[in-house]
């Protein structure tokens, strides 16, 4: 039983981020009742959040501009994202964009739970941390990415990626997110990821 201040300040770190949120719940959870099994249910709504068909109907300079730079002139949409990719034993080796392979003792649970840990850092940075969410995340993924994109400077992102470059699983996450914003944790045939949406 996890008191109602701490389930609000789960909520407040992770949002609308339903998967961390139930993770940090079960965790905390099975801290306090060790030998009972443990669920959480969860759902997550953005009330009064425009929609995407709302913000093309805008007139101006603007919007043209967003269209022109999320849409490729064959009419792919594109973003630039950074992915903090945790693979796991189970995960396929064959990944030519794998920096490293997967430890052999880590779990998919494990990776989550890392990764939803570096959610956690990301949200409450520490006082000698920088400021910038944008370099914060690079940092985190030159620290802990088994992808190469990890290596890119200064971002450690993969650039612009296309729609259905890296599947549907990843699409539907990355083309969903703010610019600026940080995604779910969220399962790829790759691993485990997290995405910070550049552009």
């Amino acid at each position: 039983h996890l008191e109602s201040s701490r389930l609000a300040e789960i909520a407040e770190v992770h949002g609308t981020r339903p998967k961390a949120a139930s993770l940090r719940i079960c965790t905390d959870a099975a801290e306090h009742a060790p030998k009972e099994a443990v669920g959480v249910i969860s759902v997550s709504l953005q009330v009064g959040v425009e929609t995407e068909a709302k913000a093309s109907d805008t007139k101006g300079p603007e919007a043209k501009k967003r269209k022109v730079e999320n849409v490729t002139p064959s009419g792919k949409r594109k973003v630039r994202v950074a992915s903090l990719l945790l693979k796991y034993a189970g995960v396929s080796d064959a990944d030519s964009l794998a920096r490293r392979k997967a430890p052999a003792n880590r779990t998919q649970v494990a990776a989550e739970r890392l990764l939803m840990q570096t959610l956690e850092e990301l949200r409450r940075p520490k006082p000698d941390e920088h400021k910038d969410l944008a370099v914060r995340f690079a940092a985190k993924c030159e620290a802990l990415s088994d992808c190469k994109s990890a290596t890119n400077k200064p971002h450690a992102d993969l650039g612009w990626v296309f729609e259905g470059q890296f599947g549907k699983e990843f699409d539907a996450v990355a083309f969903d997110l703010e610019v600026g914003g940080l995604s779910d944790i969220f399962t790829t045939p790759r691993g485990v990821h997290i995405l910070y949406r550049l552009a």
